[in-house]
């Protein structure tokens, strides 16, 4: 895959304008660092820690837009509690917790990881999906798939 093909790729990945606008600030970044990884490919995990630490920005900030309580402070926690009060689906917590995952693995590796740049441009669409998804309960979730 040539530098534009995977550039064109994750570029067209975005956001919705319903995210809030920082999460899609650190949504970018993230973007930006997986682009980066084509030069040096440790880079691409690095990226891929940084969108799921977005969606987990993003989840908290739903959770709080919400009213969510605040005795649920870690991410598991408030995915939980938005599965449980109706805010996401069967399906979309499940994937949810693929990327807590994703988070939690790239956050305490214990070895380097590597990931190849189509795994990413997968991983990238799902996490845009679930955050757009997130904000704007009109998307039909399994529309993506």
């Amino acid at each position: 895959m040539t530098k534009e093909v995977l550039a064109e790729r994750f570029l067209s990945i975005d956001l919705s304008p319903d995210v809030p606008p920082e999460i899609r600030t650190l949504y970018r970044t993230a973007r930006g660092v997986l682009l980066y990884g084509y030069f040096f490919y440790p880079l691409f995990v690095v990226g891929l820690g940084e969108i799921s630490r977005t969606a987990e920005a993003a989840a908290a900030r739903r959770f709080k837009d919400l009213n969510g309580p605040k005795k649920r402070r870690t991410f598991a926690a408030r995915l939980e509690w938005l599965h449980e009060a109706g805010h996401l689906r069967d399906e979309e917590k499940f994937i949810w917790d693929t990327i807590r995952r994703d988070r939690n693995e790239t956050a305490h590796p214990t070895y380097q990881m590597v990931q190849p740049p189509a795994d990413l441009v997968r991983d990238l669409r799902v996490a845009a999906h679930c955050i757009n998804c997130l904000f704007d309960r009109s998307i039909d979730f399994e529309g993506l798939w």
